[in-house]
């Protein structure tokens, strides 16, 4: 059946005609949105502005960015390249804008800060890893830092856990290891590794738990690189104890139980006991111990730092090196060293 509302002549619309009109006008609105959403989805990058270049120049910026004026403005393309150019490693910071433009299109505003580039590397003297071993082992990791190039603060962490794993395959199992980084210049740092081999740890005693099937002494045959220490064969470096060497020596121990039958051997990781070397028993002093004196203060870079000659400049790293390693033996000095056993 078919709604009939009449004609409308110079009266009021009727209560259907409202309904009508309003949705209408809702559809209209709804459109323009619509329609206003999608121009400035397809509009124009109108220029592209980069703020904060010190060292990377404007035509390498713009090759590496991509996005140029005359291209549509795709804020997807925008957020991937965004992630393009951080992946690159060489911002600290990074961050991009888009405004209105005088012509109608899209003003890009791009502000970074230039990761500063590596100027020296520094390794703290010690009795255990020379810088030459250092050296090698991290190029044989490839793990790079490479002087004159911007700062990879993931290869400067991974230096660190490569030198602390060099001290404990020593067998210096409590190492002391960390980095700093120094400002040389404003766009330039130095990174400087503190090592501190502590004390070395040597095998005392292996016990096994749980060994119903084999007895001690032949679990202990299967062991290649490990033993505990005897003063006859002080030069062996069996009874260092370092878990990539145990690892190895309990896969000796595994395939003796597989191979004789027992399928279902369950290795656990060693509880390892660390105690200091000697008898526990206190000595007489023999003479009152001086207290340690504090080390000199690490002289504060002058506020000036770039304005002086590379001599000055020079002069005073020499000094603040020479400060910070008579604090470092000031500290192992008072901390004290010694052997440890496992």
């Amino acid at each position: 059946m078919a709604r009939h509302f009449g004609p409308v002549r110079g009266g009021a619309p009727t209560r259907g005609m409202n309904r009508r009109i309003v949705k209408t006008a809702l559809a209209l609105a709804a459109c323009a949105v619509a329609f206003t959403a999608s121009l400035a989805q397809s509009g124009t990058v109108e220029s592209v502005q980069v703020q904060g270049l010190v060292r990377m120049t404007s035509e390498a910026f713009a090759h590496a960015f991509a996005i140029r004026a005359g291209d549509p403005y795709d804020p997807a393309r925008i957020r991937a390249q965004y992630h393009a150019l951080w992946d690159l490693g060489l911002f600290d910071d990074l961050t991009i804008e888009a405004e209105d433009g005088p012509n109608g299109g899209k003003v890009v505003i791009v502000k970074v800060k230039e990761r500063p580039s590596l100027a020296s590397v520094t390794y703290q003297d010690n009795k255990v890893l020379t810088r030459t071993s250092i050296e090698d082992r991290l190029k044989e990791k490839k793990v790079v830092l490479d002087v004159g190039k911007p700062l990879n603060l993931k290869a400067v962490a991974d230096a660190e856990s490569e030198i602390r794993m060099m001290l404990g395959e020593k067998g210096y199992l409590d190492p002391g290891v960390s980095h700093k980084l120094d400002e040389v210049t404003t766009n330039t740092v130095g990174v400087t590794y503190s090592i501190r081999p502590g004390a070395k740890t040597k095998i005392r005693k292996i016990t096994f738990q749980g060994n119903t099937v084999f007895k001690t002494k032949k679990l202990l045959q299967q062991l290649e690189l490990t033993e505990p220490y005897k003063w006859w064969k002080f030069w062996s470096q069996k009874s260092l104890y370092h878990p990539a060497k145990w690892d190895q020596d309990s896969g000796h121990i595994r395939d003796l139980y597989l191979n004789s039958g027992y399928l279902d051997v369950d290795l656990k990781p060693p509880v390892i006991d660390l105690k200091e070397s000697g008898n526990g028993k206190s000595k007489k002093k023999k003479k009152e111990e001086k207290p340690v004196p504090p080390p000199p203060p690490i002289p504060e870079p002058p506020p000036n730092l770039e304005d002086l000659s590379p001599k000055e400049q020079k002069a005073y790293q020499k000094k603040k090196k020479k400060a910070e390693k008579q604090a470092e033996e000031a500290a192992a000095k008072a901390q004290g060293t010694g052997k440890r056993w496992a």
